[in-house]
């Protein structure tokens, strides 16, 4: 299938312009004009401040988090297919995404601290538990979740609509260090405070990949046709939450529209724009289902599809080689350059192209990304496959 990985490959550009400006180049100064978005001193950053206010806050994010149930369903539907028990299957997810969780730790303590792989770890070892829970409830429990979410989100938007000030958002609690100790430091107490917050990643989250584990037991990305009603209904909301959420947002913070609703804007965009995870997923699925139909005819899928998918295949490798280049060209203690939106976000590209061109080699080689190789042989042993120890049922 190229929509799954396709969409990790793009997804993977919306969290590097996201990140750019919130967890890799910080300073001090929380005044500048559009601050949360990098500063913006120029007309350039204008529009920075704009694009990636509608595609990137918040839309890589609950789109992976989607895909990763969906990655989780396939597993599961992969090792039933082959005759594991229940058990066994149950054992085989759960220590898959114990690893996981283990390089997330160490990626947040030793590289980056607004590490995700942690909290992804530990919601595919939820679905694991779980994963034997029919489709209907599990999309009751993820309804449920995202009701609760939205209505807490909306309230905390209101509250921020008649306090700005109160609830100004002023560019998070991490603080950069000047040395790498110090840094290692910052990062380990960080990581102690993002795992004890992990029950609210979840609240968050855990409903979209629910979402996508239904989808891919039910086939909702693989037969489109049949789904077509479920999926465009999917983006059309996500497509409403980035432009009728995320532009005013960016309005917002430029000063265009009064600059005092830009924190009811980001609150409203943090407990909306979790349903932009299965929308722009379904949207890419209506999108490329054609030339879909067209590859599994037997056709060689177009460079433009193919080389996104060659990163998505290897989408660990690639967000964990984004990390090692931003904490080279971001650290204060390093090259430490000093940007506002736009030059964050030609970085945040030009870092993307990177990882998409060493992705496009591996898959010429037809080889796997170093940690999707490594963590396959963690979680599976010498043959990277997942085996029966012995006979049972489903």
């Amino acid at each position: 299938m190229l929509v799954p990985d396709v969409a990790r490959g793009l997804a993977l550009l919306g969290i590097a312009l996201a990140n750019a400006p919130t967890a890799w180049f910080l300073d001090d100064d929380t005044t500048e004009r559009a601050d949360y978005f990098g500063g913006a001193v120029s007309s350039a950053d204008d529009a920075a401040v704009l694009f990636t206010a509608v595609t990137s806050h918040v839309r890589g994010l609950p789109m992976f988090s989607t895909l990763l149930g969906f990655g989780v369903g396939l597993i599961v539907m992969s090792l039933w297919r082959r005759g594991f028990p229940v058990g066994r299957t149950r054992a085989v997810v759960v220590r898959r995404y114990a690893f996981l969780a283990l390089f997330g730790a160490l990626h947040g303590i030793v590289l980056f601290h607004g590490d995700i792989m942690f909290f992804y770890g530990v919601a595919g070892i939820v679905l694991g538990l779980i994963f034997t829970w029919t489709d209907k409830v599990l999309m009751r429990v993820a309804l449920g979740m995202l009701c609760f979410w939205t209505l807490m989100g909306v309230s905390m938007s209101i509250g921020a609509f008649f306090e700005p000030e109160a609830l100004a958002f002023g560019g998070g609690a991490y603080t950069p260090a000047d040395t790498y100790p110090a840094m290692l430091l910052n990062n380990l107490s960080y990581f102690a405070f993002q795992a004890l917050s992990t029950p609210f990643f979840l609240i968050q989250l855990f409903p979209v990949m629910i979402i996508g584990f239904v989808w891919a037991r039910r086939g909702t990305l693989s037969d489109v046709a049949a789904h077509r009603r479920e999926l465009l209904i999917w983006a059309g909301v996500g497509v409403v939450i980035a432009v009728g959420i995320g532009l005013p947002w960016g309005l917002s913070a430029l000063g265009i529209v009064p600059a005092d609703m830009e924190p009811f804007f980001m609150f409203l965009n943090n407990a909306l724009g979790v349903f932009t995870g299965p929308g722009i997923l379904a949207a890419l699925a209506l999108l490329i289902d054609g030339v879909q139909r067209r590859v599994w005819d037997g056709a060689a899928a177009p460079a433009w599809l193919s080389i996104p998918a060659a990163l998505g295949k290897r989408s660990m490798s690639g967000y964990l080689v984004q990390s090692l280049l931003f904490f080279i060209v971001a650290s204060p203690f390093l090259f430490g350059l000093d940007l506002d939106a736009f030059g964050m976000s030609i970085i945040a590209f030009f870092i993307w192209a990177a990882t998409l061109v060493g992705a496009a080699v591996l898959e010429a080689l037809d080889k796997q990304g170093p940690f999707e190789h490594l963590h396959r042989r963690l979680s599976y042993g010498p043959t990277g496959r997942a085996e029966l120890s012995a006979p049972g049922r489903a």
